[in-house]
């Protein structure tokens, strides 16, 4: 059996359905594993509130929810970017055990199958985003590692990082977006 080598991995990359939830990308040498890192039955109240607030797109579920819900949105998102990153690392320390258990959410993508990864730097009014461009469609996540700061950016080093990750994996698949 081939142990699996971790060749990098992007931080709370965040992705909007019914609900946001949020992902570690896990890159090895020949796929890319995604783990949903967030137990939204395990964090706090107020957390669960903001997350059901959407803040991807900032719209709250109710007009009346508006003023609490934001008094202390950074601290909250915050806290939630800090519990994923945690999350993430443990993974990677157990990564065979982790993909042996299949958790929910967990899925593997061969780069087989990826025609392109574009990575994007956040501008105004747009959140920095990693997409994947696969033989059964695109799939858009916002990358959300540092925007607790309201930055709509990530922090060059961060952004150097991903950039050369994804370069070394995908080698001309890799479109990087300043």
């Amino acid at each position: 059996m081939q142990m699996t080598t971790v060749e990098g991995s992007i931080d709370n990359a965040w992705k909007h359905d019914k609900t946001t939830n949020i992902h570690h990308l896990v890159f090895t040498a020949d796929s890319l594993l995604i783990f949903d890192v967030l137990n939204k039955r395990e964090i706090r109240k107020e957390v669960y509130q903001y997350l059901r607030s959407d803040p991807l797109t900032l719209v709250p579920v109710s007009a009346a929810e508006s003023y609490g819900l934001y008094r202390d949105s950074k601290t909250i998102h915050k806290q939630i970017i800090d519990m994923a990153i945690e999350a993430g690392n443990q993974i990677e320390k157990s990564i065979e055990a982790e993909i042996a258990k299949v958790p929910p959410g967990f899925q593997r993508i061969d780069y087989a199958v990826v025609k392109v990864i574009t990575l994007r730097q956040g501008k105004h009014l747009g959140l920095p985003s990693l997409t994947i461009s696969a033989a059964n469609g695109d799939t858009e996540y916002k990358l959300m590692h540092n925007n607790y700061e309201k930055l709509a950016h990530l922090d060059e080093e961060t952004f150097e990082k991903y950039s050369v990750l994804l370069t070394r994996v995908m080698g001309g698949r890799a479109k990087i977006e300043e």
